[in-house]
């Protein structure tokens, strides 16, 4: 039985595993054989400065946007004759070996599977260089998923007794049961032919959904119990977290305040005046702040009875004010004062000065901070399995140029 993945470690391979994403992977599956299917010389070992794939890039920006904006003068006209080479050169290409994973194949066609359509559209709106450049520009952007996931699934597989094969390939089948149905929804149709016919339609088979959606959920399990438990995280982490990371707790300066605000225009400065007398003298005889505010005051927060929150020293634009809130006596009405074309009066509550949030205030946010960075990391993982593998191919995987030289020194 495979083990459940934990929430956390699921998110982590989730992450890596889009590089390794649901990607039909041909009629030839990745450990399935033929009886001639070098067409060409084998490939040389890992080169990262491959012109082939230099040139490709360049003919994938072209390709992508002949596909959607193609003149009529770049539609070109096929014969039967011309069709049919057309297949035979499909064919013959797609069973190339674009690459040896210690020692087993990945042909052409098990990458160029799922872009089966766009090639076809492809084909008939490109010259056949410009084609060809596109086609092999695929292989480049996709090739080091397919060389991952088959280093994967052969170590997985290589790790198991027979037993646990039989168990796995049960599981996985059974799993794939469940979603053919969700494939049948998806393509509107009821039954295994008429799902391998939509599946057709669109440049691939049921088989070849079948190993891509098997071989990516090998991949998923194995990479989450390489991953293991995280590491258990004691208060000594917390405290040495907070400790070195002072930026993420400092508090600035800040006060929280209350305020009668009575606005006037260039003409009527007395009449927001006498409103300002009224209010103070209601305050005076006892009536509370809030209900004062509510009646008097045009600010922003009048009816919240003049209330505003915590507001750190630096926030506010204007000065003045920021001035007064933070050297007014804390518990007591400040003196009127014009500020901008308003009278002001404001009540501070309360003041903290500049310092640290508590450590027992943040101890939980600091796990939650750490806990993800205790999984081993699944794509350092994967890293380790391609520094040891012996890869042979023309196109560049992005590997390290000494750790690719090392490997074929092994050869």
């Amino acid at each position: 039985m495979l083990p459940i993945v934990p929430p956390c470690t699921r998110s982590l391979i989730l992450g890596t595993m889009l590089c390794l994403s649901v990607i039909p992977c041909g009629c030839n599956s990745l450990t399935k054989k033929v009886d001639n299917p070098v067409m060409v010389p084998p490939p040389r070992r890992v080169s990262l400065n491959d012109e082939r794939a230099n040139a490709a890039d360049k003919a994938l920006a072209e390709g992508s946007l002949k596909l959607k904006q193609a003149a009529t003068s770049d539609i070109v006209q096929t014969s039967g004759e011309e069709t049919i080479l057309a297949q035979n050169d499909d064919a013959v290409f797609g069973a190339q070996v674009v690459a040896r994973v210690n020692g087993a194949p990945i042909f052409a066609s098990e990458v160029l599977e799922r872009y089966g359509e766009v090639l076809a559209q492809a084909r008939e709106k490109l010259p056949p260089d410009k084609f060809n450049l596109l086609r092999e520009n695929i292989i480049a952007q996709n090739l080091r998923a397919h060389v991952e996931r088959q280093l994967i699934v052969e170590r997985m597989r290589a790790d198991m007794k027979p037993d646990q094969l039989k168990q796995l390939d049960g599981y996985l089948e059974a799993a794939f049961e469940k979603e053919m149905v969700k494939l049948k929804e998806q393509l509107k149709v009821q039954t295994k032919p008429e799902l391998e016919y939509e599946l057709n339609k669109r440049g691939t088979c049921l088989e070849d959904v079948r190993q891509s959606f098997q071989n990516n959920r090998i991949a998923m399990e194995y990479l989450a119990v390489k991953a293991g438990k995280p590491e258990p995280i004691n208060r000594k982490d917390l405290v040495e977290y907070y400790e070195s990371h002072p930026e993420e707790f400092r508090l600035e300066s800040r006060v929280k305040w209350k305020q009668i605000q009575c606005s006037f225009l260039k003409n009527d400065q007395e009449q927001a005046r006498v409103k300002m007398k009224s209010a103070l003298e209601e305050l005076a005889n006892g009536e509370s702040f809030e209900d004062v505010a509510r009646k008097y005051s045009d600010g922003v927060t009048a009816k919240e009875g003049g209330h505003w929150d915590w507001t750190q020293k630096g926030s506010l634009s204007d000065k003045k004010l920021e001035e007064i809130l933070f050297t007014a006596k804390v518990g007591e009405l400040s003196d009127v004062t014009i500020i901008g074309r308003a009278y002001q009066v404001v009540f501070v509550e309360e003041r903290e000065s500049a310092g640290m949030r508590p450590f027992a205030e943040v101890q939980q946010e600091i796990h939650k901070k750490i806990e993800p960075t205790r999984f081993p990391n699944p794509r350092k993982i994967l890293d380790a399995m391609l520094a040891s593998a012996v890869i042979e191919t023309d196109y560049p995987l992005g590997l390290d140029t000494a750790k690719a030289g090392a490997n074929n020194a092994t050869k």
